[in-house]
């Protein structure tokens, strides 16, 4: 276009090159009709990307007659970048900081990929991307928009990986296999919490003999800890990096990015017995929405928007009028997945009670015991499966003998007589005897899961931050103060992590005190350098050496559900407590204590005075998904029992229940029904303080914000 002279100024802004459109930009530092590019968005090194790859009909993208098809996906690459394609702003020559262009650049990559991979679908060796309709591009941004992580929407990693490792099953000898496994029975142990979260949809038994699989074909992981050359140790897991460079042979980008790790196939092979649960459990985690950002998906909307580039080069392309009414695309809401059942409230409070009561009972003869043993060991310069039985009645004192302890631990026998790794084989008579309180080691473990769950419900921290705590230096001088590093604080701080102090009950010191005792005599005796972990406890097949791995800490918490018996459900599964089930429960203690007349219990807990003190360290502790759940479980329960407090919802309710009468209801819907409520802001549940008789005092109330 000629303009006239007087605004010959603008000619820099408006002009374009038509020959060259789309062929060139300042991150490409390859010529366009290279087969290998180089590119660069201000990285410290030069990155690549090889268009040599194959289409599903087994020829090259990159051979003559595919010709089409690679310039189209090269130009809307170049395109994706170029802040002028889709403009409203004609001749825009503004250009992109390097990082947005960065995020652009790898939108339009990884829809690349998914045509890529689902080629025969969309008919791209025939029609090139001509072939795409708009029904094809809303049904895209639905994939997309279902998970937030792209890997599992665009490219359906977990399903990709269970059929990939069914096959490479099926290709390795099962005698290898058995070998395997006889060689490192560890490879056995299969935690059924992670097993029920597996996206891998796979059994039990695939699990184990796909883990056997995965290292007899070299395409295990070493995470961390010890491991010798030839022999494996530490903790390992399925190397996702060289997984997914075979499934995604043929993309350009998706095989070089990180994926997620499956934690059902990593093994231990620390020769660490876990032990197996007496049942099922319960599911019990509700999980937030796994939709993709609202912003995110922006991100995707534009990505397609600029296909129309290759309209302007007449290359096959949807029309632009349909690319048009990408505009006006409008996710359908979902709710979010996953949702199960929660704890019952008094549930909580009966383990509770059983924990502290078993702490007052046995705790400090427990510890004592079990120092004593190891000394005696330590000074016979004996390991501990080498004392014999009648030694071991010898250092047990009265009272534990009569109580039914009469071995050192059920997993393990004295000298002479070997060692029983785990009590999966004999289930039933593993807790017969636990329950008789046969094993003094077993007892220690039971131990260690009731002090978990009450310096967790006390404190209701996060459980990363629970297992952090360091022995020794997890209380103040006062011994009033839990020490620990806040987790989820660290973004902008290199990693760094915040120290808080937060003020414990001294039934929690008092426990926690003993697993530093038994931590103390171990330095004493030259069998720890120093302190470690606070809830690492000795190793249940008694090694000698400490369990320091997360499964344990969930193991130890199951043995004391297991114990104590914790309710079964109708299925016969039990409620195995987790730490962001204790978090809740804090807050529900909140909450219902304005039913019984006040907070004292929070209060004695907390050491505040200020019931509007308390809540707001409840606020600062139990946040998000946590706390609006518990106000959804309180006030579901609340209306279930006959309460009228909360009658303002009816109307609500009427019109997803068609009554009522919430005592009709199922509890676990409403409370779902209620949690979404306050999710999408259309009611709250908040505490109200006021004065009553020169004290403070609070109330809950429910306020409806939303008219539909």
């Amino acid at each position: 276009m000629q303009l006239p002279t007087e605004l010959d100024f603008l000619e820099e802004f408006i002009s374009t090159d038509y020959d060259n459109q789309f062929t060139k930009a300042d991150w490409l530092k390859s010529p366009f009709e290279s087969n290998l590019w180089v590119y660069n968005f201000d990285f410290k090194k030069n990155k690549e990307l090889d268009w040599n790859i194959h289409l599903y009909d087994g020829s090259q993208l990159t051979d003559e007659n595919n010709r089409q098809l690679l310039i189209s996906l090269k130009h809307w690459l170049i395109a994706s970048t170029d802040r002028n394609v889709g403009s409203t702003v004609a001749g825009n020559k503004l250009s992109a900081a390097k990082t947005t262009m960065n995020r652009d650049f790898r939108s339009v990559l990884r829809i690349i990929d998914h045509l890529l991979l689902n080629g025969s679908q969309y008919k791209l060796k025939e029609f090139g991307l001509g072939a795409i309709t708009l029904d094809d591009l809303t049904a895209l941004l639905d994939k997309v928009y279902s998970n937030k992580d792209t890997n599992e929407s665009l490219y359906d990693w977990s399903s990709r990986v269970s059929k990939y490792l069914l096959e490479l099953l099926s290709k390795t000898d099962n005698e290898d296999i058995i070998r395997f496994l006889v060689r490192y029975p560890s490879t056995l142990d299969v935690d059924p919490d992670l097993l029920s979260e597996c996206p891998l949809g796979l059994s039990e038994d695939k699990i184990i003999s796909i883990r056997a699989a995965i290292f007899l074909n070299q395409l295990g992981y070493h995470k961390h800890g010890p491991s010798k050359k030839n022999n494996f140790g530490g903790i390992w897991g399925m190397n996702t990096s060289k997984v997914a460079k075979d499934i995604y042979k043929n993309t350009l980008y998706v095989k070089t990015v990180a994926k997620i790790t499956f934690p059902s196939l990593e093994v231990n092979f620390e020769n660490e017995s876990i032990m197996d649960r007496e049942c099922e459990g319960v599911k019990v985690t509700t999980k937030e929405s796994d939709l993709l950002s609202w912003g995110n998906l922006q991100e995707y909307c534009r990505a397609l928007n600029k296909i129309q580039a290759l309209n302007t080069l007449e290359l096959p392309a949807p029309p632009q009028d349909e690319l048009d009414k990408l505009n006006l695309y409008e996710p359908k809401f979902r709710t979010p997945k996953g949702r199960f059942k929660t704890v019952p409230y008094d549930l909580v409070f009966r383990v509770i009670r059983e924990a502290i009561e078993f702490h007052l009972k046995y705790g400090d003869l427990l510890i004592d015991t079990w120092n004593d043993v190891i000394k005696y060991a330590t000074q016979k310069k004996i390991p501990l499966t080498s004392i014999t039985n009648d030694d071991f009645l010898e250092i047990l004192p009265t009272k534990l003998n009569e109580i039914g302890v009469s071995r050192l631990g059920l997993t393990c026998i004295s000298t002479g007589e070997g060692q029983n790794p785990n009590r999966g084989a004999n289930t039933a008579s593993y807790f017969n005897k636990l329950r008789s309180n046969q094993g003094l080691l077993d007892l220690v473990h039971v131990y260690y899961g009731a002090v978990k769950i009450i310096v967790g419900v006390l404190v209701a921290r996060r459980d990363g931050e629970l297992l952090d705590l360091k022995a020794g230096e997890c209380l103040d001088n006062t011994e009033q103060w839990l020490i620990f590093e806040k987790r989820k604080t660290s973004k902008m701080l290199f990693g760094a992590r915040n120290t808080e102090a937060r003020p414990i009950d001294p039934i929690a010191v008092d426990m926690m005190q003993n697993l530093i005792k038994l931590q103390d005599k171990h330095i004493e005796l030259g069998l720890l350098d120093g302190y470690t972990k606070l809830f690492s406890p000795p190793q249940i097949n008694a090694s000698g050496k400490f369990s320091t791995n997360r499964r344990c800490s969930d193991s130890y918490v199951d043995l004391f559900c297991d114990y104590i018996q914790t309710d079964t459900n109708e299925n016969g599964e039990r409620y195995y407590l987790r730490q962001h089930q204790l978090r809740r429960f804090f807050a529900l203690l909140f909450f219902h204590s304005s039913q019984i007349g006040g907070i004292e219990t929070l209060q004695w807990m907390l050491g505040h005075t200020d019931p509007e003190h308390v809540w707001n360290y409840i606020t600062e502790s139990v946040q998000g998904s946590v706390l609006r759940g518990a106000k959804a479980q309180y006030v579901a329960e609340s209306l279930v029992k006959g309460g009228k407090e909360y009658s303002n919802l009816a109307d609500f309710v009427y019109k997803k229940f068609n009554t009522t009468e919430f005592s009709v209801i199922d509890a676990e819907e409403l409370e779902e029904y209620i949690d979404e409520l306050l999710k999408e802001g259309k009611a709250s549940v908040e505490p109200e303080f006021f004065e009553d008789e020169n004290e403070r005092r609070m109330r809950i109330i429910t306020k409806i914000t939303g008219a539909n």
